[in-house]
């Protein structure tokens, strides 16, 4: 954020722009941050699926894919909750040396051999993915189309969902190729990943009401291990959520003029700031619609768009100009 400061304070020299900070994920977070530090430098922020709160054991997650998944019908999380017992068994039939499980036949190339447990982590991910970014009713539909009795079949088309819709692949779950210290441009696994094993938690354990993923292969000690070995690493008093929310803020940001945005199908809406506090100027809204997910507001407008959407952002265009005042052109800006 240093760093940001030093271009603004230098591109602002001469000429005293008005600076808007603006963000989606993690620069969501660092959206809000960067104007809690440097109100001086800028006159607002938007902060968009700003993941602000860091806490460890986040069963939140898993329990959106239930939240999600059943707005197509019982039948879908019944499904994902179907292929995952289906693949912990066949992961523990594969950890006692049973070769040739469904768990090997999507694997290949560099993550042939894969560890179970990583792989857990990969096939739950693509049930998350799919709910995070907008795709739970391609999903829902994909597996609505299925045998219920081919198992082997569900796990690879979800396999095949996972690649082709979600960005979802093994190589970005598998330890071995995380901790390889080679610099990688084109990953961002490892570096998101000691970031969360050290500063903010975020382990997305089984739900505690509705479970989604394995929990005998993805309870709170797999993440522990997972960081140890990824790092090779003490995870004694780690990760440091509680010194991060002290230093950054967490649900206590006291700035003002920050837009809080979240789509209502996001797991990630549970790390971030969703109460308003109108003296402070800040706002928080949830665009309450079907696939609408992570960032959900900062995509490119369409036509299509759910109304809820539509009216999002017309909510934040009206708040930036509320503090921009007359004689800008924000409103073009952002589309």
């Amino acid at each position: 954020m240093s760093d940001l400061a030093y271009l603004i304070g230098e591109l602002n020299a001469e000429e005293q722009r008005r600076v808007f900070v603006i963000g989606g994920s993690y620069p969501g977070a660092l959206s809000a941050w960067f104007r809690e530090r440097y109100p001086h430098l800028t006159v607002g922020a938007w902060s968009s699926s700003g993941v602000v709160n860091p806490y460890v054991d986040f069963w939140q997650f898993d329990e959106q894919v239930y939240s999600s998944s059943v707005k197509s019908g019982e039948a879908c999380p019944q499904t994902i909750q179907d292929t995952m017992q289906y693949v912990t068994e066949q992961g523990k039939l594969r950890d006692q040396g049973q070769a040739g499980t469904i768990i090997d036949q999507t694997l290949s190339g560099a993550s042939a051999g894969m560890r179970t447990d990583d792989w857990m982590f990969y096939y739950a991910d693509i049930f998350v993915e799919s709910v995070q970014y907008g795709n739970r009713t391609k999903l829902c539909d994909m597996l609505g189309s299925m045998d219920p009795s081919d198992k082997d079949g569900i796990v690879l088309a979800s396999a095949k969902f996972g690649t082709d819709v979600a960005g979802v692949n093994p190589p970005d779950y598998d330890t071995r190729l995380i901790a390889d210290t080679t610099v990688d441009t084109s990953s961002s696994a490892r570096p998101w990943t000691f970031q969360y094993c050290t500063e903010y938690g975020w382990f997305q354990v089984p739900s505690e009401e509705h479970v989604m993923r394995s929990a005998e292969y993805l309870s709170t000690d797999f993440w522990y291990e997972m960081c140890e070995r990824s790092f090779g690493i003490s995870m004694e008093n780690r990760p440091k959520a509680s010194a991060t929310a002290i230093d950054q803020g967490s649900l206590d940001i006291s700035e003002t003029n920050i837009f809080f945005a979240n789509g209502t199908e996001d797991p990630w809406k549970w790390a971030t700031l969703t109460e308003a506090h109108p003296g402070l100027n800040q706002v928080a809204h949830t665009s309450e619609c079907n696939d609408c997910g992570h960032c959900v507001e900062l995509y490119t407008p369409d036509e299509s768009d759910p109304v809820e959407l539509q009216e999002t952002r017309q909510m934040v265009f009206d708040w930036i100009d509320g503090i921009l005042g007359e004689h800008h052109t924000v409103k073009a800006f952002l589309q």
